[in-house]
């Protein structure tokens, strides 16, 4: 949930699990004139394991990182290259590895 503070009060907005939500911001100057701005908020999914993105220290993934893609190679390494470092990201801090 977001909590959003301005001068006519505060109000809690719920944030649906693994979608966007958009949160929309209407700000009224002291002439009338309008503007609308608009967050789009995603609050992962508990079910979501997804990395945001896999890198090697030497060489390189073949096909590039996609996180929709869980198969990858790494061919063609340097010969003087006893090993390399598998570099994973992950979306949350709360995930686990």
């Amino acid at each position: 949930m977001i909590l959003l503070q301005g001068d006519d009060g505060s109000r809690v907005i719920p944030l649906q699990e693994g979608k966007v939500n958009d949160i929309r911001l209407e700000v009224t100057a002291e002439d009338g004139t309008t503007k609308v701005y608009v967050v789009h908020a995603q609050r992962l999914s508990a079910k979501d394991a997804t990395l945001s993105n896999l890198q090697m220290a030497s060489g390189q993934l073949t096909p590039p990182f996609s996180s929709a893609i869980t198969d990858y190679e790494c061919n063609y390494l340097p010969m003087s290259v006893l090993y390399s470092e598998l570099v994973p990201f992950l979306l949350c801090d709360t995930l686990d590895l």
